[in-house]
């Protein structure tokens, strides 16, 4: 069996082994695990490549070897016992091209790849950009039959460009990628660029228009004149070269410069919000969480923890503060226990995060209730309300205080158990505790009928994209679930500024809160 020959533009000397774009050719000993890459390299010795990118291609020009293409934040030398086994005799053929079959592999084997793939601050990690310039280079000499779709997911509203979006984008293409030697690269602000061989414009315009029909329903397309919103360009490779080579060049440098943006705003300590992940680059993982847990028991949060107002502004008068909540500044918390992570990169670990900081929120909540002048909020969990934890902080508030609690609660930890929402529900209520229901937006907000629920209050979270989002009937639509849920039953939160005041109002609602709000109760204490 010929071996795999894994080469680093980066370094020669195989023991030096670096952050980069990393090429195989013939990688006959490969295995992967997640994002994880074991490769067997010259000399016998194997590496776990820890890969954000990896694509595979048949070579260029007369060379018709399979080649792998990894964009590498990690490698690590890794032990021959356990691993020989696994990679050997398992070739990767031409019927894998465009995509890796997962293989079932040993518990052992997965022990051995932990312990020798350990967490790192990922410093200058190559990226999807550096791969498509590779790309674009090398296919200067060979344009023959060659064509690329540019797919412009970034001007698409903020609500079409989730995670889950951008990833049934990218399936969407599977088909075409693996008839026609194709590639897919993510740019960093979740553009897509398609490139194929051999595809027709006929077949690629085929999925470009299933694509097109997916996000139909976006307002940046519903609402722009007739072919005045392109969501799809093309590039003929033998005409369009020259603009396809600028294109790549351009996304590299603004990733770059993006790059440098965060790394500025972390260094100046402004990350301060939920919306900030991307300054993260390595995602939340069961490791990382046990790490995080073990640390969280000594240490001391009240740093940590932020109040902030909800208000009441009446028709031409001044805000009139109506509830407080308290939190956990989770940008806080990632920046001291896991920094260089992004701990919203999984929703049910970050659950876990949330349940951890419900009881160490339990037990300082006491003390604050004694100073609290309006009713007190915090976020916490559906299994913190079934736990002995909350029935002892029960115990203690019903002593301290007549003030009612409002506990905010999660829409995925909500619906994802049903049954234990029911069951917690009539629990809270029937000892005096009311129940909002956060994190909605406003695609989501109009389809949650709060009375069937039993909640007592809504959060919507503001952002300037509700302004276009919600137009003509839409607009009509929200207005009618906030009269159906109650004006002073909804909070509109994250207000930053008047525009969200101005919105709220518009449509009926009453309660607010965001640092908008702080500003002004500011001004009128001064």
């Amino acid at each position: 069996m010929k071996r795999s020959s894994i080469r680093s533009p980066t370094q020669s000397n195989r023991t030096s082994l670096k952050r980069g774009i990393w090429t195989a050719n013939c990688p006959n000993s490969l295995i992967q695990i997640g994002s994880t890459i074991i490769l067997k390299v010259s000399g016998g010795q194997f590496i776990a490549a820890f890969a954000r990118s990896i694509h595979i291609t048949m070579g260029y020009g007369d060379d018709s070897a399979l080649r792998l293409v990894l964009t590498v934040n990690q490698v690590r030398c890794l032990p021959d016992r356990g691993i020989f086994r696994l990679t050997e005799n398992k070739p990767l053929s031409s019927d894998t091209l465009g995509r890796f079959q997962s293989r079932q592999i040993s518990r052992h084997a997965l022990d051995e790849l932990e312990s020798a793939v350990q967490r790192t601050s990922f410093e200058n990690p190559a990226s999807h950009e550096a791969a498509l310039t590779d790309y674009a280079t090398r296919v200067g000499q060979h344009r023959k039959d060659r064509r690329a779709l540019h797919i412009r997911l970034s001007q698409l509203s903020r609500g079409s460009q989730f995670e889950h979006h951008i990833r049934i984008a990218m399936n969407t293409f599977d088909p075409l990628l693996k008839r026609f030697e194709g590639q897919i690269f993510r740019m960093w602000n979740n553009d897509l660029i398609v490139t194929v061989k051999g595809a027709s414009l006929g077949q690629m315009d085929e999925y470009a228009i299933r694509l097109q029909f997916l996000f139909s329903g976006d307002p940046n397309i519903a609402t722009s004149e007739e072919g005045d919103f392109q969501l799809c360009h093309w590039y003929e490779m033998e005409s369009d070269y020259p603009a396809f080579r600028k294109l790549a060049e351009t996304f590299e440098s603004q990733a770059a410069k993006e790059r440098e943006r965060i790394e500025q705003t972390q260094s100046s300590g402004t990350v301060n919000s939920l919306d900030n992940s991307a300054a993260a680059v390595e995602p939340l993982t069961p490791i990382l969480l046990e790490r995080f847990e073990k640390a969280l028991g000594t240490a001391d949060l009240s740093p940590m923890v932020q109040q902030q107002m909800i208000c009441a502004i009446p028709k031409g008068g001044e805000p009139q503060a109506v509830m407080e909540e308290y939190f956990v500044s989770i940008a806080a918390l990632q920046k001291k226990f896991l920094p260089g992570v992004n701990c919203l990169s999984d929703k049910w670990l970050f659950q876990r995060i949330c349940q951890r900081l419900d009881y160490r929120m339990l037990t300082a909540l006491p003390e604050l209730v004694q100073k609290a002048t309006v009713p007190l909020s915090i976020n916490i969990n559906v299994a913190t309300l079934l736990s002995p934890e909350f029935l002892k902080f029960d115990e203690r508030y019903q002593r301290l205080t007549e003030l009612p609690l409002i506990l905010e609660l999660q829409s995925i930890d909500l619906f994802g158990d049903m049954g234990a929402y029911i069951f917690a529900r009539d629990f809270v209520h029937e000892r005096g505790y009311r129940l909002a229901l956060d994190g909605l937006d406003q695609m989501t907000f109009p389809l949650i009928d709060r009375r069937k629920l039993k909640l007592d209050f809504q959060k919507i979270q503001w952002n300037p994209e509700i302004l276009s989002d919600i137009r003509a009937n839409k607009r009509e639509e929200f207005i009618a679930a906030v009269n159906k849920t109650g004006a002073t039953r909804v909070i509109l939160c994250r207000c930053d500024d008047q525009r969200a005041i101005e919105f709220g109002k518009s449509v009926g609602i009453s309660l607010f809160q965001g640092r908008h709000l702080d500003q002004m109760l500011r001004k009128k204490a001064a």
